[in-house]
C-alpha cells in the first residue's frame, strides 16, 4: 500500500488482538500503535507480539474520548464501526481525525457500516 511507508506512524483504532499492527510492521516497516478498549485484548495482543518478536503495539484506550496522540501519519479501522452503537461512531471518527497530522489519512474497512 502506497500510504504505508517505512517509519510512518499508523494507528489501528479498535485493534483487537493486534494482527493488523503486526502485519503492517512486518510488511511495510511502519510504526503501528493499536488502540483497544478491552484490557483482555490488549494483554493478549502484546503477549502474542512478544512471542513473535515484535514490540508491544497495543495500548488500552477508549477511542470515544480524546487522548494524547496528535502525530499519526495515518489510521486504519477494520470492522469497528459496525460493532459499536451508532451514538459512539461519530466521537470515534472525530477523535481519530484529531489524532492525525495535517494531511493524514484514515482507511476504513467495515462491511456493515452505513
Amino acid at each position: 500500500m502506497e500510504t504505508f511507508k517505512p517509519g510512518k506512524k499508523i494507528l489501528d483504532v479498535g485493534s483487537g488482538l493486534g494482527g493488523p499492527c503486526r502485519m503492517v510492521a512486518a510488511e511495510f516497516g511502519v510504526e503501528p500503535m493499536g488502540l483497544e478498549y478491552l484490557e483482555f485484548n490488549v494483554n493478549f495482543a502484546n503477549e502474542v507480539s512478544r512471542e513473535l518478536g515484535f514490540p508491544e503495539f497495543v495500548r488500552l484506550a477508549d477511542a470515544t474520548v480524546p487522548n494524547d496522540i496528535t502525530d499519526a501519519d495515518g489510521a486504519m479501522m477494520f470492522c469497528l464501526l459496525d460493532s459499536m452503537p451508532r451514538v459512539a461512531q461519530m466521537p470515534v471518527l472525530r477523535n481519530t481525525f484529531r489524532m492525525l497530522k495535517p494531511g493524514g489519512y484514515l482507511y476504513i474497512e467495515d462491511v456493515g457500516f452505513k
